[in-house]
């Protein structure tokens, strides 16, 4: 929607008003509950399998960093790619310690359940296609 790795709901006033019919649609409110026509209000559905929300909000969704819980975060789950090619994701993916973690460890970490839980997701998808 936009150039880069920026949200474009607040700074769009066509794509705000896009966003706010969706948001009021009564099948959007009954699939995922009440939501303002905002990035801020809409972070919660970051994590889901809704694309949308990362392509309108990249930099409220984590799209531009590596260490965020976000997993979905390619050009194909709604992230734009300029958010993988710019330096906030170098400098994030730079910024990492290299060290392997037992399994253990793995299962105790919350972002690890998180992306678990995400891929999880998108894994069931693919499959019953």
């Amino acid at each position: 929607f936009g150039e880069g790795c920026s949200d474009v709901v607040e700074n769009s006033a066509s794509i705000h008003r896009h966003v706010s019919d969706l948001v009021t649609s009564p099948g959007f409110i009954q699939l995922y509950g009440t939501y303002e026509a905002s990035c801020s209000s809409l972070r919660p559905l970051c994590a889901t399998l809704f694309t949308f929300v990362r392509s309108i909000c990249p930099e409220t969704c984590g799209c531009s960093n590596a260490t965020t819980t976000l997993a979905l975060a390619g050009p194909c789950d709604g992230c734009p790619r300029a958010c993988l090619e710019g330096n906030a994701y170098s400098d994030s993916l730079a910024n990492l310690d290299c060290v392997e973690k037992s399994q253990g460890e793995l299962q105790g970490d919350s972002k690890w359940q998180e992306w678990s839980r995400q891929l999880g997701m998108k894994l069931g998808t693919v499959l019953q296609d």
